[in-house]
């Protein structure tokens, strides 16, 4: 059985309603689709933006208030996400909706979560159950949990590793090579959740393959769409820049909630024409004529950091 995969960037992000267009909105999340998610979670603050859209197969809406759990008897969503906190409200939204139950733990109380639900009388109404945070540290410890959940439960489980120890591509790895039921990753995520972006640039490279070309394609489309919709850049494309870098300390906006990742020179200066970022774009494997249309559409489009620091001559 294949591994479902969820982005849940949609469902906890501020989308901006009142400036932002539908339909590049729609641009981004087709593009996500196109990127290999299987499903998208979303937040009730952009519902009416999806209007005439069916939320029914590949839609899982994010409940976090008495307001969200009215509204979303007034939809068909494929599922909804409860925290363990709002377990009371299992019963009667299973009546509608197949329920995903968020846990957040660490490998030391994972075990004992899950088993204090498996005898809990709300176990028999959720479709799955999402584990939130570090639940295994590297590929043996992933492989040991998931033969005991598979020994002692049998509800689908989605895994949603954090990336707040910067290990959270290889924690999901691990896990979608054990045939977890489902992934749940973040597009764009720069610190808390794990990268979507991320995890598919890194599973082509574990793999040793060339990513297919309608896989970057769609990286591209997202991420053009990502920086229009939250003026940002995604942090797994940003990496792919500063890959050859020598990178700063990264920076906090404890307000804001984003990451900040600086750069400086590196100690000898690469006198090639090319900028790391053409150089990155040569190494995919593609024909040479759409490695140039691609690096054209970077600078045309403004790659957030790519017009300033190339001047600054950081990057080289």
């Amino acid at each position: 059985m294949s591994t479902v995969l969820i982005d849940k960037t949609l469902s906890y992000l501020p989308v901006p309603a009142d400036f932002i267009e539908r339909e590049q909105l729609m641009k981004y999340i087709d593009g996500i689709f196109n990127c290999g998610a299987d499903y998208i979670e979303i937040n009730t603050s952009i519902i009416d933006l999806l209007e005439n859209v069916d939320l029914s197969e590949k839609y899982i809406l994010r409940i976090k208030s008495l307001a969200d759990l009215k509204m979303c008897l007034d939809y068909d969503f494929a599922y909804v996400v409860l925290p363990i906190a709002l377990a009371p409200f299992y019963s009667k939204l299973s009546l509608r909706h197949n329920i995903i139950a968020e846990i957040h733990a660490d490998e030391y109380s994972v075990l004992s979560y899950l088993l204090t639900l498996k005898e809990s009388s709300r176990f028999n109404n959720i479709s799955m159950i999402r584990l939130t945070g570090n639940i295994a540290t590297g590929a043996e410890s992933a492989a040991s949990f998931m033969k005991w959940y598979r020994r002692n439960l049998h509800i689908p489980v989605d895994i949603c590793p954090l990336n707040t120890m910067l290990s959270g591509s290889g924690d999901a790895i691990a896990f979608y090579r054990e045939n977890a039921d489902a992934i749940t990753l973040s597009f764009g995520s720069n610190h808390y959740y794990t990268a979507f972006e991320d995890f598919l640039i890194n599973r082509q490279i574990l793999n040793r393959s060339f990513m297919p070309q309608e896989v970057i394609s769609a990286l591209c489309s997202a991420s053009l769409a990502f920086m229009k919709i939250f003026s940002s850049l995604p942090c797994g494309m940003e990496r792919i820049a500063a890959k050859d870098n020598a990178a700063m300390a990264p920076v906090f906006d404890i307000e804001k909630g984003i990451l900040y990742r600086p750069f400086k020179p590196s100690q000898k200066k690469n006198k090639s024409e090319e900028n790391v970022i053409e150089r990155q774009i040569r190494t995919i494997g593609l024909e040479r004529e759409i490695e140039d249309a691609i690096i054209d559409m970077l600078k045309k489009t403004n790659f957030g950091f790519y017009q300033n620091i190339i001047k600054r001559n950081i990057i080289d």
